[in-house]
């Protein structure tokens, strides 16, 4: 009996690691073209990742934030990270596209889904996404420096950035 179970548990496990797999998708730009986050970073500059999702209620004040941080501190890359690839590519994009039209993004912006966002930061050894918005901090050699949610304001970020370069 224990063995049938064990042997269930075993083919479930397997099912879902499978099924777990197949909704992981690329990192894209907006145009849908494959891309890696690791190619946006380690170019001799800072680099941050907003963390967004189109019906996340309080992303509207974190892209605003950025905005702000963008305007102030114009030596850091700024690239904005959607998270509505949980709807599919082309839906993701339309929604995307959307919320990038209504809140005025002035920076570029990926699309990808959750799933694969959390795998790639677990890969990095880091815990997956608590929720959004949310912050990724690069330094110019391109080693992750933070990640923290919630909608960050530019002059906590620049404050970050420079108590890091002092260390």
């Amino acid at each position: 009996m224990l063995k049938a179970l064990a042997k269930q548990l075993k083919i479930l496990s397997f099912m879902g690691l499978l099924s777990l797999s197949a909704n992981l998708q690329a990192f894209t730009d907006l145009q849908g073209k494959t891309v890696e986050l690791k190619d946006y970073v380690g170019q001799g500059k800072w680099t941050v990742f907003e963390v967004w999702s189109s019906d996340c209620p309080y992303c509207p004040d974190g892209v605003f934030y950025m905005k702000d941080f963008k305007a102030r501190y114009p030596q850091a890359n700024l690239i904005g990270i959607s998270l509505d690839g949980d709807a599919g590519q082309i839906a993701g994009r339309q929604l995307a596209q959307g919320f990038i039209k209504k809140h005025q993004i002035n920076f570029p912006t990926l699309l990808t889904s959750t799933l694969e966002l959390d795998h790639f930061l677990t890969k990095q050894g880091e815990q997956a996404l608590i929720g959004t918005p949310a912050l990724m901090i690069y330094n110019p050699q391109g080693e992750l420096k933070g990640v923290e949610s919630g909608a960050i304001i530019a002059q906590d970020v620049i404050d970050f950035i420079q108590s890091e370069q002092a260390k």
